[in-house]
């Protein structure tokens, strides 16, 4: 039992199953990092996608003009959330519209249109309602 021992060869077996773990895990581990980078990237598209549409709603159903530091109160709470510390927001409006982009992981492009009852009425009308 000594000479078996002595000459490794009980030891064998043991150290190659160790060897293939590390493998695997290593392949596991950066498969799981692979899917992580892949979930806080849609994470950061769809809260800016939502911080973009909140301020792009704010811009239309203000009574008066666009406040000056709306955009950047909106691009502070786009910061604030994980994986977002680098993205840029900007917002305009123009007459009944509204548009804005965002760049997070991804450009995102929102245009909206503010409700104009005048248009509204005409479209009726025209459609004989």
């Amino acid at each position: 039992m000594d000479k078996e021992m002595a000459s490794g060869k009980c030891f064998s077996l043991e150290g190659s199953y160790t060897v293939e773990a590390a493998l695997v895990m290593s392949i596991s581990l950066f498969f799981i990092a692979a899917l992580l980078t892949g979930i806080f990237e849609v994470h950061s598209r769809v809260v800016g996608n939502m911080v973009l549409q909140e301020g792009l709603e704010q811009c239309i159903y203000t009574e008066e003009n666009m406040p000056e530091d709306l955009e950047e109160k909106k691009l502070q709470s786009l910061r604030a959330f994980f994986w977002c510390g680098d993205a840029a927001l900007t917002l305009g409006q123009s007459g009944k519209k509204a548009a804005g982009h965002v760049d997070t992981a991804v450009r995102t492009e929102i245009v909206i249109r503010g409700f104009d009852p005048e248009s509204f009425l005409r479209m009726l009308a025209a459609a004989g309602v």
